[in-house]
């Protein structure tokens, strides 16, 4: 998955809008005298506003993992070609297969699959 130079545009530009009228929308919320159908349309409209806006980080953040994940994974296939060459054995979890000295490919391919942990599995 290959991030192009706009695939964050349409989310991020919806939820700008969203922002913007949820402002409104409280306004007239927060300065209502009586509540009257306009006042309680409005108010409805923000609650919308906010899961539209929570549903659009959701597919941002899925998108974003999903591009955390295949750059790592790039780089680990890279390190094991390079473990590969200096003569370093390396499993696929990024575990060497055998004790080594001068483990500094392994010690590289293991830091490439830690540094967002358990953060990209689901959201907090």
């Amino acid at each position: 998955m290959t991030a192009s130079p706009d695939a964050y545009d349409g989310p991020l530009s919806a939820m700008r809008n969203y922002a913007d009228d949820l402002g409104a929308w409280l306004g007239i919320w927060v300065n209502r005298s009586e509540p009257d159908a306009h006042d309680c349309r409005r108010a409805s409209d923000a609650v919308d506003a906010i899961d539209a806006m929570l549903r659009d980080l959701h597919q941002v953040r899925a998108r974003l993992v999903g591009e955390i994940r295949d750059a790592d994974d790039t780089t680990a296939a890279r390190l094991t070609r390079c473990c590969a060459v200096a003569g370093e054995v390396v499993s696929h979890d990024g575990q060497s297969a055998r004790p080594l000295d001068r483990g500094r490919c392994s010690r590289q391919l293991r830091d490439v699959r830690r540094p967002l942990g358990d953060r990209l599995a689901s959201p907090p």
